[in-house]
């Protein structure tokens, strides 16, 4: 007798569900071998996920120190060749390199016949090899304080230059002491400041609002207060000459002559074009521009950034205050070590647009 439909259907179910619960206990239990016998052979190889495999090399270097600046993108090339030996003395005055000045016992500076000039003679000496990022500082208002002239020249480095005052009485003594230190000197030039008349950069003040006779006389005048200096500034202690600087007329032909003396300019406003016709430079910050506290600091550590972002900056300080000068003693003292070499200005002067190649 044949078993009920009902019956047979019952009984196929029973066997197809064991057979599919077999099934996947095999399933269950081969993917499980196959995980084990990956946990014991390890990951695969990076070549083997399609990634390109690094071959074996030295282990990472150890990090670079916070405080310690990144090398700038390119080397700086500016600068000239100084015949001086870094730190030696800057040589007095040379009789090839002055012309008589139009004052009773003055003299100018003037390039000599074999193709010398004042900017190369007197600028202090500098290895231009040196990769590091250059960093320089010049000072202001030297000669008018006596004292605080002479610790500045006695405390700072080398490098650091120095801008007599036009106004400053006699100077001769300072002047010899300070190349006796290796210090690179310039010549303030005073200038229509920003303000003008309220804000007065002196009776000798070079203005827009005079002739050109006149202010090639006031030029003269500046120029002829020392000797044996290397270069010139805009820069009158606080007043930076800005008014002065706007008349072009004027101002090119300031420099044409600054050119034709062989000087170079530092204009002393932060930021400024190249000075044309003449070798120079702008400056990079004004260390005492603000007298809020940490200040001063904060425009260190701006030179610093700036030197590792380009390869150089130039700090302006208007006056040797004795404040200041402790600070920047202790300041270039750890240059050195965080990477940076302190450079005087005319190793950081560029030549004039128009001579580039």
């Amino acid at each position: 007798m044949a078993a009920a439909p009902g019956m047979a259907a019952a009984r196929w179910g029973e066997r197809g569900l064991r057979r599919l619960g077999l099934f996947w206990l095999v399933i269950l239990l081969a993917a499980g071998a196959g995980a084990g016998v990956l946990a014991y052979l390890g990951p695969p190889a990076p070549a083997a996920r399609g990634v390109r495999a690094r071959p074996p090399g030295p282990p990472a270097p150890a990090p670079v120190h916070a405080a310690g600046p990144a090398a700038p993108v390119a080397l700086f090339q500016g600068g000239i060749a100084s015949p001086n030996r870094p730190g030696a003395p800057i040589p007095a005055a040379l009789p090839k390199l002055i012309a008589p000045a139009p004052y009773v016992g003055a003299f100018l500076p003037r390039v000599a016949r074999d193709g010398l000039t004042p900017m190369a003679a007197y600028s202090a000496g500098f290895d231009r090899a040196d990769p590091r990022p250059r960093i320089g500082i010049v000072i202001s208002d030297i000669g008018l304080a006596q004292a605080e002239s002479e610790t500045a020249i006695r405390v700072l480095p080398a490098a650091v230059a120095l801008a007599f005052s036009p106004y400053a009485g006699s100077v001769q003594a300072l002047q010899d002491e300070a190349r006796r230190a290796g210090h690179e000197l310039l010549v303030s030039i005073p200038m229509e400041p920003r303000g003008a008349p309220l804000s007065s950069a002196g009776p000798r003040a070079l203005a827009s609002g005079l002739g050109p006779a006149q202010n090639a006389e006031r030029l003269a005048f500046a120029l002829s207060r020392i000797t044996a200096y290397a270069g010139t500034t805009g820069g009158l202690g606080a007043m930076l000459g800005e008014r002065f600087s706007a008349d072009q007329v004027g101002f090119d032909a300031m420099l044409r002559t600054i050119a034709r003396r062989g000087l170079y300019y530092l204009d002393a406003r932060p930021g400024a074009p190249h000075p044309p016709f003449a070798w120079g430079t702008s400056v990079s910050v004004i260390l005492d521009r603000h007298g809020a506290p940490g200040a001063f600091d904060r425009h260190l550590a701006a030179l610093e950034t700036i030197a590792r972002r380009q390869g150089w900056a130039l700090g302006y300080l208007g006056a040797p205050a004795p404040r200041y000068v402790r600070k920047l003693a202790a300041w270039t003292a750890t240059l050195d070590a965080a990477g940076f070499v302190l450079a005087p200005p005319s190793a950081l002067i560029t030549a004039p647009p128009a001579s580039r190649p």
